[in-house]
């Protein structure tokens, strides 16, 4: 492959706010992640580069070979990479494939810990679906005009967010189907003391709705306001007193519910509505980068100046 010369960046490039990310996460990667993965590496690319491509292809939404052509077109962001060629897209899935879903969770907490003093007492909870099969809404409706069943897959996302910095602090992914109740429990469980800490709070919406429920929030220190189903059925016939007390008087925090409806919109708007992986563990990993990639959107828009500090614990963890 030819030698890629370098170009002069415009300054109105240079002082976009993509730009700088990528900038910030070059000079910090360079000092804390080793050149190689190994010394029997190629040394053809250093991990760096792979990273930041990876990292552009989930904030663009795009296919691996579709982000090798973009930056391939990018002078500023090759030379940001200080690429003297571009990799093979094979090369960059690799790596992709090789990051641990459990050190993807690493990085989640991680990153919530240095904004943990924006975050406020009230989360809320709701989930969404995510399709598996990428093809247009077209094609569906033409496969269903023409009689052809098309079986629907999708990956059930269920995140609980900060009702004020609109950060996700805890998520759960899961290919098919399952019960909002059970995933209530699995997300509460699995946060971070240190974040759950600073809730008093959980809203949700009457897919949550149990008494056991409940009972796990108050075990956390929090307090739930989860709509009762089956209004038409009398308090006095109503089991539980926590569904009692939400059946004789919601409180008004209830109607802060509809914020995570938005934070779905703008992760499906800015990140897609799909996943492109078919592996069921490929595509709960993808997903959670996806949350990942949202909340360094959200937390530019609070703070950009720290978000050298989300790149750093990657290479960090990576490192380790």
């Amino acid at each position: 492959m030819s030698v890629i010369k370098a170009t002069k960046i415009p300054q109105i490039v240079i002082k976009s706010r993509e730009y700088m990310f990528i900038d910030h996460a070059v000079n910090v990667s360079k000092r804390i992640l080793p050149a190689y993965s190994s010394k029997f590496s190629k040394k053809k690319y250093q991990q760096y580069q792979l990273f930041i491509i990876l990292l552009y292809k989930v904030w663009k939404n795009v296919s691996y070979k579709d982000v090798i052509e973009m930056i391939s077109s990018n002078p500023a962001f090759i030379d940001l990479l200080s690429l003297s060629e571009m990799p093979h897209f094979t090369t960059v899935q690799k790596f992709s494939e090789r990051i641990d879903k459990g050190l993807i969770e690493f990085l989640f907490n991680q990153v919530l810990k240095f904004f943990i003093e924006s975050l406020g007492n009230r989360m809320i909870i709701d989930s969404t679906g995510y399709s598996v099969n990428y093809h247009s809404y077209y094609y569906d409706k033409r496969l269903d005009d023409f009689g052809r069943n098309v079986k629907k897959k999708y990956v059930k996302t269920t995140i609980c967010i900060d009702d004020k910095s609109q950060l996700i602090v805890s998520y759960s992914t899961r290919f098919g189907y399952v019960h909002d109740s059970r995933e209530f429990k699995k997300i509460v469980k699995s946060m971070n003391n240190e974040i759950i800490d600073k809730f008093r709070i959980i809203i949700g919406d009457k897919g949550y709705d149990s008494e056991e429920n409940h009972i796990v929030a108050k075990r956390h220190g929090l307090f739930a306001i989860i709509p009762a189903r089956n209004e038409d059925v009398p308090i006095h016939r109503t089991k539980g007193e926590n569904r009692k007390r939400m059946k004789r008087h919601l409180p008004e925090e209830y109607n802060r519910r509809p914020i995570v409806e938005t934070v779905h919109s703008v992760i499906k708007r800015k990140s897609g509505s799909f996943v492109r992986s078919r592996i069921p563990k490929q595509l709960e990993k993808e997903m959670a980068i996806k949350i990942i990639a949202y909340n360094i959107r959200r937390i530019l828009v609070l703070n950009g100046s720290k978000i050298i500090s989300i790149v750093e614990v990657f290479y960090r963890a990576v490192k380790l």
